[in-house]
This record gives structure tokens, sequence and C-alpha cells, in this order.
């Protein structure tokens, strides 16, 4: 974002206006005509002022696609089919209950 200074002297107002790449002086004399008053301050407004950009419309949300329940590599399909081991200090508080059947 550009910045402006305003600077007032004797003879009139100078405006600097910098930003990272350049530095612009504007002067405007005290005595000067009101069309070049004008012009001068236009050209201190587009110097400040943003560039226009083509409006860009949203990105469409992005959903991930639904589960599938199918394992998706080697290691899932071989722990889905091992029985799930107990530790030996939970051995008589853990009822395993086969699937199908409602506790």
């Amino acid at each position: 974002m550009p910045e402006v200074r305003q600077q007032q002297t004797r003879n009139g107002v100078t405006y600097l206006v910098s930003d990272e790449d350049s530095e612009t002086t504007v002067s405007i004399a005290r005595d000067a005509d009101t069309q070049e008053i004008l012009r001068k301050l236009r050209k201190v407004l587009e110097l400040v002022a943003p560039v226009p950009r083509e409006a860009v419309p949203p990105a469409a949300p992005r959903y991930a696609p639904p589960p599938t329940g199918q394992p998706t590599n080697g290691w899932a399909s071989y722990v889905q089919q091992q029985a799930p081991e107990l530790p030996a200090r939970l051995a008589g508080e853990v009822e395993m209950i086969p699937e199908g059947e409602d506790a």
C-alpha cells in the first residue's frame, strides 16, 4: 500500500507518494489555477488508489467423497480380518460380543 506525505511550503503543497518500488513527488504551486490543481490531485489519487482487478468468483466448496468402507491398503484389510486381542489384566472384565449380536 502506498504511503502519502503532505508538506506545506510557502509556495504551495508537495505530495510525496512512496511504496516499495518507487517515490513520486507532486508539487502544487500556491498560485496555480483550478484546472492544474485538479489535474495534479488526480495524479496523486491515481498513485494512491489500488489498481482495479477483475472480480474473481469464489471457489465452489469441495466436499470429501463419502466413505466407501473399503480398506485403502493391505494393512487395513489385515487389521479388519484379525480379532482384537485383550490384555491379560482385562481378561475377566471384558466380554467379547460376536458380530451381529446386541449387547
